[in-house]
């Protein structure tokens, strides 16, 4: 609504009151900054607000990161660690503005980044500490018999009989 002050009385619209009157573009029935709607009843950068009261909402994709948003990256691309819905995706971590994220390595997920994820930060069992395939280990599908990969420490090395591998979960089926 409208409140009048002074002599002669002014009218001006009150902010916080729920009804978007005048000069308001939102007004959401509070004057609390960081919510959308600003205490001057403006539309904060990063929202859009609708209705009466006014309803605001963060947006997603413009690489800001408000409201209940955990992760903005400027997109709203699904699998890439921040969701269409702007929430950290299960074995991401996501940080600054707008988010970047990465993979968790050794969480036992392989994402695309990761050659390969054993559940482990060790080094020296296939997977690295950084998820990629150490040298010397075969790589073959899970439950499938494949050609062994050329080896390049082993090629030419007639008496080497064993290489080194990974079965994970133990469970697996896998064919050297």
């Amino acid at each position: 609504g409208y409140g009048s002050s002074g002599s002669p009385s002014v009218c001006a619209p009150i902010c916080g009151d729920g009804k978007k009157v005048g000069a308001e573009a939102c007004d959401d029935s509070n004057v609390t900054n960081g919510d959308g709607c600003s205490s001057a009843c403006a539309v904060e950068t990063g929202f859009t607000c609708t209705g009466v009261p006014s309803v605001c909402a963060a947006i997603c994709g413009d690489g800001l990161i408000k409201g209940a948003e955990t992760c903005d990256d400027a997109n709203t691309t699904a699998g890439d660690g921040c969701s269409a819905l702007c929430a950290t995706e299960s074995g991401y971590t996501c940080t600054g503005t707008p988010s970047v994220c990465a993979a968790i390595c050794g969480d036992g997920v392989k994402k695309p980044s990761e050659a390969c994820d054993d559940g482990n930060l060790n080094n020296n069992d296939c997977c690295s500490s950084t998820c990629q395939i150490e040298a010397g280990c075969e790589l073959e599908p899970n439950d499938t018999c494949a050609q062994v990969q050329a080896l390049p420490a082993f090629a030419g090395s007639p008496a080497v009989t064993t290489i080194k591998g990974n079965i994970n979960p133990t469970a697996d089926l896998d064919f050297y």
